[in-house]
């Protein structure tokens, strides 16, 4: 029985955890961080699920790494 394709690409991940009042201390540390850095960063927050969130445009303001909304696939 074959299981899923896997890639044999391996890559750092970064999770990091924040409440909804974490905005200021997320884009102290990405600021800080340079373009190149050599991982993906996973910011998990609690949000409002009434309002859309503005994440990817207030933290890329404040940093050089792309930012972007998670989507599956």
């Amino acid at each position: 029985m074959n299981g899923p394709a896997r890639s044999e690409t391996a890559f750092d991940i970064v999770a990091i955890a924040a409440s909804a009042g974490g905005v200021s201390a997320l884009t102290q540390l990405l600021s800080q961080l340079p373009g190149g850095f050599g991982a993906i960063i996973v910011i998990v927050q609690h949000v409002d699920p009434r309002h859309r969130s503005l994440m990817p445009q207030v933290i890329g303001r404040q940093t050089r790494l792309p930012v972007a909304h998670a989507e599956e696939g």
